[in-house]
C-alpha cells in the first residue's frame, strides 16, 4: 500500500491491533512471572509464537509454507528441545 505520509502507515487498524496484541502479551508475561512461572519457561512459550504465526497464516490466510519457512520452524523446534535438555 502506498501512503501519502510516513505516519499514515502506522496509524491503521492492523498496526494498532498488532501493537495491542503485543502489549497484551507483555502484560500476560509479567503476570505469569509474578505468579511463579520461570523465565526459562516463558521464553520457550514466546519462541513457540514463531511456530504458531506461520501455521495460523497458512490456515487462516492461505499463505504458503515455503521450504525456507519449514526449515526455520525445524531449527526453532530443535532450539527449544536443546534449551530444555
Amino acid at each position: 500500500m502506498n501512503y501519502t505520509t510516513w505516519w499514515r502507515q502506522y496509524i491503521n487498524v492492523w498496526v494498532i491491533g498488532g501493537y495491542a496484541i503485543m502489549a497484551c502479551s507483555l502484560v500476560l508475561n509479567i503476570f505469569c512471572m509474578s505468579r511463579g512461572v520461570q523465565v526459562k519457561e516463558v521464553s520457550v512459550i514466546e519462541s513457540l509464537s514463531y511456530l504458531f504465526v506461520p501455521t495460523l497464516a497458512f490456515f487462516l490466510f492461505k499463505e504458503q509454507l515455503t521450504k525456507r519457512k519449514l526449515c526455520a520452524i525445524t531449527i526453532i523446534i530443535c532450539g527449544i528441545i536443546i534449551f530444555f535438555i
